[in-house]
C-alpha cells in the first residue's frame, strides 16, 4: 500500500506500509518525539528503544497487523513524520489501533489522513470494529477520534483510560 497525499500546509506526504528496512527511520522518529508526545502515545516514559522493540515495530506479521508510516522527502533522504497501526484482537472482526504524529507535524491534517488510510485498510480486510485507548488528557486524540465518528467513553477495564470505538 502506498499513496501520496497533500497536507493543509501544501506538503506532499507518502503514506505506505512499514518495511523491515525502516528501522533507522522508525528509531529516529521515536527519538524525535517530545517527552509529552511519547508519554501520551506510549502511556509511559520510554527513553530507549531496545533492538527487540524496534524489530517489533518494523517487522510486522501481515496476518495479524498493519502499520502505515507517513514520510516526506528531505535533502538528506526520507524522513518519517507519523505512523498508524492496528493489530487484530481475539474478538472476531475487531482490531486495536495506535497512532502518533511528530510534534512539528501535528495540526496539519496528517493524523486524520493516516487514520483514514488505516480505517480503509481495516475495512478492506473485512474488519467490523476498530478500538483504541488513550489517556484522558490526550485532547488531540479525542478530537481526532470524534471527527472520524468514533464513540468515546470510559474504558470499562481501566478507569484511567478513555475508550475509542468505531464500527467499520
Amino acid at each position: 500500500m502506498s499513496q501520496t497525499i497533500e497536507l493543509s500546509n501544501g506538503t506532499v506526504v507518502t503514506v505506505r506500509s512499514i518495511r523491515s528496512e525502516d528501522q533507522a527511520l522508525e528509531r529516529e522518529f521515536i527519538h524525535g518525539l517530545s517527552d509529552k508526545t511519547r508519554f501520551l502515545r506510549i502511556m509511559g516514559h520510554v527513553n530507549q528503544l531496545t533492538p527487540q522493540a524496534l524489530d517489533r515495530l518494523t517487522k510486522i506479521d501481515p496476518e495479524r497487523e498493519t502499520a502505515l508510516i507517513a514520510t516526506i522527502s528531505t535533502p538528506t533522504g526520507e524522513r518519517q513524520i507519523g505512523v498508524a497501526r492496528y493489530s487484530l484482537l481475539d474478538q472476531p472482526g475487531a482490531c486495536e489501533f495506535a497512532i502518533v504524529v511528530a510534534d512539528d507535524w501535528q495540526g496539519a491534517g496528517l493524523g486524520k489522513a493516516l487514520m483514514l488510510a488505516l480505517i480503509d485498510s481495516a475495512r478492506q480486510r473485512g474488519l467490523s470494529k476498530m478500538i483504541g485507548t488513550t489517556l484522558p488528557q490526550n485532547k488531540k486524540m479525542k478530537r481526532l477520534a470524534d471527527s472520524l465518528g468514533f464513540e468515546i467513553g470510559p474504558d470499562p477495564t481501566d478507569p484511567h483510560l478513555v475508550l475509542l470505538e468505531l464500527k467499520l
